[in-house]
């Protein structure tokens, strides 16, 4: 697999040792670590080689070690001595087993395609109203500023109650940016692609794919458009 990667998009050992280099500083950081010297890239490329092109610096320690994440009602959670952090959304995927990574079509993929956002019951309304051709935009209860993305407070009084407000989807191109690099393999059919920022006519800010026949503007008007994709749909604008 290893091997198929490198001869395919040009991966070397000193790509992989720069890996471990960068690992083994970050191990440092830990009291706790097992590798507690430091590491240059001539140890890496010195030490033996285990399966070409893994050395044994590549190779994961057989060590045990536990991450744990707390999640409690927000009221339980006030009291506590660490800054509450809130959960907004979470996204899983299911790649295949790694027994099987010899049969894959493609042994340089993990079987992972897009993970599809599960919303959260704070998400859910907007996600619902995309599903609908709906762009739906929080406003704060008791100030009434409106905010996207969609998220626990309002940034000007801090209050959780709000309602849901949908946008007209008519703004303004703020900028833009063109993709030209796929962050993950199967968004690379996909490019080039540009994103805009645009400023919807009710304030707030919204980013989206552009489909417009020509680049976009600066200041030019927009209008929203719903991709219904089959992962989930997705925001993009387009000409007025």
């Amino acid at each position: 697999m290893a091997m198929l990667h490198m001869q395919r998009f040009g991966l070397t050992v000193e790509h992989f040792g720069e890996v471990a280099v960068a690992c083994r500083e970050h191990a440092l950081l830990n009291d706790n670590a097992i590798m507690s010297k430091p590491m240059t890239l001539e140890d890496h490329r010195n030490s033996r080689l285990i399966a070409e092109p893994f050395r044994r610096f590549d190779c994961s320690l057989e060590s045990d070690g536990g991450t744990a994440v707390i999640v409690s009602a927000t009221e339980r959670a006030a009291d506590l001595r660490q800054p509450q952090v809130f959960i907004s959304g979470v996204a899983a995927g299911h790649p295949d087993a790694p027994a099987s990574i010899t049969q894959w079509p493609d042994m340089t993929s993990l079987g992972l395609g897009k993970a599809a956002p599960v919303p959260s019951a704070l998400l859910a309304p907007y996600w619902e109203g995309l599903g609908a051709g709906e762009l739906r935009l929080q406003a704060c209860a008791d100030y009434g500023q409106l905010r996207h993305y969609p998220r626990l407070l309002c940034s000007h009084c801090y209050s959780r109650a709000h309602r849901w407000q949908v946008a007209s989807g008519h703004g303004r191109i703020h900028s833009d940016a063109v993709a030209h690099y796929a962050y993950h393999p199967a968004c690379a059919g996909e490019l080039s692609f540009t994103l805009v920022t645009v400023d919807l006519a009710e304030g707030p800010r919204a980013l989206g794919r552009w489909l417009g026949d020509a680049a976009p503007a600066f200041g030019a008007a927009v209008q929203r458009v719903i991709l219904h994709r089959e992962s989930s749909p997705k925001l993009a604008f387009t000409a007025v």
